[in-house]
């Protein structure tokens, strides 16, 4: 069998040199199956896999390709053949298993490896409608934003310094001019600015305290988002309806200590509600009011210490789940349990996924 390291995740992807056992294998250094990809198109008859690799892709180096050399019949036997040949196979745009899809460790899916993706979107966005969101980074160890205008690989569109080394990142489009800019919150004070831009802070003001996670959404459907705070020690949301100090307009529970807090408007009705993700094991529970209570959506995704990252990916008003590992983003474009629609790569393993729509434009 042929076994390649997964530099990017830090898995394995091991192929067999029997022609018949067509499938690709991607486990844990462990030897854990985490995927498994149907090899089925490149034939049995004289196909001897003999070794695997995961590089750069030929056609873009910002993405990746798996590389299966075949050798064809044995030169032992024939030494005048020259059948062999090497498969380059693009998983980075087909449907990859980001999570088990099941509450059981059981993989219940096997996606094919193709050159072009192979997901069926599960709606059809009205792009005048709605805003399209694309993803970011912020680096916690010097400030620095990273912002994409598209969800694929590639350099940042806008990149610039806002924050000191320990801040953590809070979006929102703060003055409802349609445009998500950044802001960080800071030992219990959020710094927010009006543009993706270097410059002092538009809005100062102290809510919450040290520990707390800024979250920010459109909490009454006034168009203007603000700001809230997860307390992740006792699992208490706080919402403000304006971007100011002063006591919360609404204080609730959800989730379980070290959970982390999310918010979005996850059934399209025009005002943002909040979610947990829970790092150790991958479940999202997600609600449609501002209330303590049970989620009104559970599911499973993502793998032990993603990080979690929301946004309505395809358009269509709907805000729905992602997750960021080792510097990959795996968006889907359904509050449901299955495989990723979208995977690219942006920034590095430490850094802390955001998204937006940063240039306003639908």
């Amino acid at each position: 069998e042929g076994i390649g390291y997964n530099q990017v995740d830090g898995t394995l992807f091991i192929v067999s040199t029997v022609g018949t056992e067509n499938y690709l294998g991607e486990t844990s250094l462990n030897g854990s199956l985490l995927r498994a990809y149907n090899l089925s198109f490149m034939g049995t008859q004289n196909n001897i896999r003999s070794d695997v690799v995961y590089a750069p892709s030929s056609q873009n180096p910002f993405n990746r390709s798996i590389y299966i050399a075949s050798r064809g019949i044995d030169n032992n036997s024939n030494r005048l053949e020259n059948d062999g040949r090497v498969w380059e196979i693009s998983i980075s745009n087909t449907p990859v298993s980001t999570a088990t899809p099941s509450r059981t460790p059981t993989l219940t899916s096997t996606p094919t490896s193709t050159a072009t993706p192979t997901a069926t979107p599960t709606h059809t966005p009205d792009p005048t409608l709605f805003d399209a969101d694309t993803t970011g980074v912020f680096r916690p160890s010097n400030g620095l934003l990273y912002l994409k205008n598209s969800n694929t690989t590639g350099f940042a569109d806008v990149e610039l310094n806002y924050g000191i080394p320990g801040d953590y990142p809070v979006v929102g489009d703060w003055d409802g001019d349609g445009d998500a800019t950044i802001g960080v919150y800071r030992n219990g004070t959020f710094y927010l600015r009006n543009s993706n831009t270097v410059g002092f802070a538009d809005i100062e003001f102290a809510f919450g305290q040290a520990g707390d996670q800024p979250i920010a959404g459109d909490w009454n459907g006034d168009g203007i988002d603000t700001i809230g705070i997860y307390r992740p020690s006792i699992g208490q949301f706080q919402l403000r309806n304006s971007n100011s100090a002063g006591s919360a307009f609404v204080t609730f529970y959800l989730g379980n200590v070290g959970d982390v807090g999310i918010a979005g408007d996850w059934n399209g009705d025009g005002m943002d509600t909040t979610g947990v993700f829970r790092p150790v094991n991958g479940m999202i529970f997600l609600k449609n009011l501002n209330t303590t209570g049970i989620a009104d959506v559970e599911l499973n995704y993502g793998i032990p210490g993603d990080k979690p990252v929301v946004g309505d990916w395809d358009n269509n008003g709907d805000t729905t789940i992602g997750v960021y590992r080792n510097g990959r983003f795996y968006l889907r474009n359904s509050n449901t349990v299955g495989f990723a629609d979208t995977v690219f790569d942006l920034g590095i393993p430490a850094d802390m996924p955001i998204a937006g729509n940063w240039d306003g434009i639908p």
